[in-house]
């Protein structure tokens, strides 16, 4: 499982992957993405920092434009370093998937639930804890 040491350094993570396209991207756009794959969110001054922090420390990372960054760095040689390992990817898509399906079940009144829906709750439960221990799979 991703363990991050600060808010900034999982910031800086979900912001690399989202770059490493070398496309531009609006703010908007990469706080969506980032608290979208971090499962939640984060102030505005953590995205400030963690975006300057980026685009003077770091070789590549340009601010482009009022609020919009783009990776512009290195050769495709150079790109592969910035592109996240396989077994993060995957850990990445399936606590997405957690998050997701948490969220959803989450949102439901209960008192507006069915038998079947409690029925089905116990069934999600069960799927949740099947994908939590692929993702502790992959860490062994």
């Amino acid at each position: 499982m991703l363990k991050f040491s600060s808010s900034a350094d999982e910031i800086r993570y979900y912001v690399k992957e989202l770059l490493s396209d070398r496309k531009e991207h609006k703010l908007q756009d990469i706080k969506e993405y980032v608290e979208k794959q971090a499962g939640k969110t984060f102030s505005h001054g953590n995205y400030a920092g963690t975006l300057r922090d980026l685009v003077k420390k770091e070789e590549g990372y340009e601010n482009v434009g009022r609020a919009v960054y783009q990776y512009m760095g290195g050769s495709e040689s150079e790109e592969s370093i910035h592109q996240v390992p396989l077994k993060e990817s995957i850990q990445n898509i399936l606590l997405n998937t957690i998050h997701r399906i948490e969220s959803e079940a989450g949102s439901r009144n209960p008192l507006h639930l069915d038998a079947a829906d409690f029925k089905l709750l116990t069934k999600i439960k069960m799927i949740l804890v099947s994908v939590e221990g692929m993702v502790e799979d992959l860490d062994k």
